[in-house]
């Protein structure tokens, strides 16, 4: 060992450890924050864990049902082409966006026809403007 280390090495104290009493630091971190820290180990962080994991479930993985109608919305487009009062592209262009509106939902959205949901089903609703150009989830 060097010279210049010795000096950090403690020779001496003023008083004996035994000797010493114990501060209110030292009573609260070591004797009282044994109950504290089995009160938080047992009960906030199981619920804060289980808290957490659920809502990250019901966020990203757990599906979503919404009920769209394809058919009218595919017997209006039939009917306003018999009608004249829109064309082939614009009826493709439409169902682009159609396609553009369903792709721009999340992964788990589970999409079902409304002729198939009796009740209690949440409608997506089908507006598709003139002037509406067909937007994909990347297009953003």
């Amino acid at each position: 060992m060097t010279d210049e280390h010795k000096d950090l090495i403690p020779t001496s104290h003023s008083e004996p450890l035994e000797n010493q009493t114990p501060g209110f630091l030292y009573l609260f971190f070591v004797q009282v924050s044994w109950f504290v820290r089995g009160l938080v180990n047992i009960t906030f962080l199981p619920t804060l864990i289980m808290v957490l994991g659920l809502w990250g479930y019901h966020q990203f993985l757990a599906p979503r049902l919404l009920v769209v109608d394809i058919l009218g919305f595919d017997l209006e487009q039939r009917r306003l082409l018999v009608e004249g009062q829109i064309d082939e592209t614009e009826a493709l262009r439409r169902l682009e966006v159609l396609k553009g509106m369903l792709a721009s939902y999340p992964k788990n959205t589970l999409f079902l026809r409304k002729d198939a949901v009796l009740f209690n089903g949440e409608e997506l609703e089908i507006q598709v403007n003139q002037n509406q150009a067909p937007t994909y989830p990347g297009d953003r």
